[in-house]
């Protein structure tokens, strides 16, 4: 809960502080304000990154009346699929170059309802229902939807950021090590676009993958060694978004 917290205050520092400057043409606020209503279908997955914690996997034999216990750093990941997502994206050009170009800050906040399950058979994970996801990213537009003044009939967007995930906001039953794997966590991110008319209003076609470190784990949730040496993971993000702007 820390972590969302912060990146809604930097998200909404950065957007205050962006008040105080000004395009070439001077407008006020509100002429470089959009507001876009923000849905994703199916192609919508987030990973955790690796975890592990220390766990009894069972006894070895020292002779023939002696055994010991045997802990090992069990491996923990979870994997998120969202059938459908929902949200916020507001928008605000820091700096118009003419009617058909901007650069611009924003924060395309979503609500998931999806399922939270284990990454793979090799480690354990958290079960659990629906995701939060919050972006901040610094995008170049290009065409149509950059500005309000724009009549192109075609645009784009590219730009990158930080984004913050939780997933599996709903976990009955799980143990403490199971929520502790998926709590949340901020990765950096990429993303680009492109913009048409629908009807009289811009709609843009997003997508967005975040990315975390490579990290590797040598036994399995069962103790077992791995053969070679062991695999590789990282906490990752893809997402298709489609945005409706609401106030063009």
């Amino acid at each position: 809960m820390r972590n969302i917290l912060l990146l809604f205050i930097l998200s909404f520092g950065v957007l205050a502080n962006a008040q105080v400057l000004e395009t070439n043409s001077g407008k006020s606020l509100s002429d470089r304000f959009f507001l876009g209503l923000a849905s994703s279908f199916y192609v919508d997955f987030a990973t955790t990154p690796l975890s592990s914690t220390q766990e009894y996997v069972g006894k070895v034999v020292i002779d023939s009346v002696t055994t010991a216990d045997v802990y090992e750093d069990v491996p923990y990941q979870t994997t998120y699929i969202s059938y459908f997502s929902m949200g916020l994206e507001p928008r605000l050009n820091i700096k118009e170059f003419g009617d058909n170009m901007a650069f611009a800050i924003s924060a395309p906040v979503t609500l998931g309802f999806g399922q939270a399950f284990p990454s793979n058979e090799d480690v354990n994970g958290s079960y659990g229902f629906g995701s939060i996801q919050v972006p901040l990213l610094a995008k170049f537009y290009v065409g149509t939807g950059s500005t309000y003044e724009s009549n192109e009939d075609f645009g784009l967007n590219i730009g990158g950021g930080i984004e913050m995930n939780k997933i599996g906001l709903i976990n009955p039953g799980s143990s403490q090590e199971e929520r502790d794997a998926s709590k949340a966590w901020f990765m950096p991110t990429v993303c680009g676009g492109v913009h048409f008319w629908r009807g009289s209003t811009p709609m843009e076609v997003n997508v967005k993958y975040g990315f975390g470190a490579l990290q590797t784990y040598t036994h399995d949730k069962f103790g077992t060694k791995l053969s070679g040496n062991g695999r590789q993971t990282r906490a990752n993000s893809i997402k298709l978004t489609l945005i409706y702007l609401m106030n063009y």
